[in-house]
Order: structure tokens, then sequence, then C-alpha cells
């Protein structure tokens, strides 16, 4: 399994186990891995940094701030869809695929 690193941009009230996720599969114009809170979590929106990188906010259900990270190793992609849990499966899509 690949570690695929990530940004907090913000802490808010959710942790996190770690400061990478585990790829579970990864092509060309799309990747899917996950990533550990401590606890509970869900991704509550989505958007993209000035470098073109897919930010996630992390939320819970008791949570007053959401914790925002980044994929800075994505730029040119986005943040496609996404579970809550214990573990958070993330997939990624190359933009230019969704104009193919």
């Amino acid at each position: 399994m690949r570690k695929t690193e990530f940004r907090i941009i913000e802490q808010g009230d959710v942790k996190l186990a770690h400061t990478n996720g585990y790829m579970l599969a990864g092509g060309e114009d799309a990747v899917c891995f996950f990533i550990d809170p401590s606890g509970s979590a869900y991704i509550s929106a989505s958007t993209e940094s000035k470098s073109g990188c897919p930010i996630v906010y992390l939320s819970n259900d008791d949570c007053e701030r959401d914790t925002i990270i980044e994929f800075s190793e994505f730029p040119g992609w986005r943040y496609h869809a996404g579970g809550g849990g214990k573990s958070i499966a993330i997939s990624l899509v190359r933009r230019a695929v969704d104009y193919t």
C-alpha cells in the first residue's frame, strides 16, 4: 500500500490519526485511498486550493469547526467522492478527465 501525504490547512474539531492516507488503487486518471480520523467523521464539503489541489472539510455530528486538509500531491485533480466513519474513503479524479 502506498502512502498519500496530505496537509492540514486548519485544525478543527476532527483530529486525524496520521497526516497521510493509504492508497488502495491508483491510475492515471483516478485514485482511491482512505484516511483515519481519531473517532468518526465525514467529508462535509470540498473545494480546491489556489494551486489547483483538492481540499476537503472533515466534520462530525458534534463539530463546531471543520478540519480542512489539502492533497498537495495532486494538483490538477478534484475530489470526486468519499465516505464517512472511522476510516474515510476518498476518491480523486484528474480534472482533464471531466472534459473527455
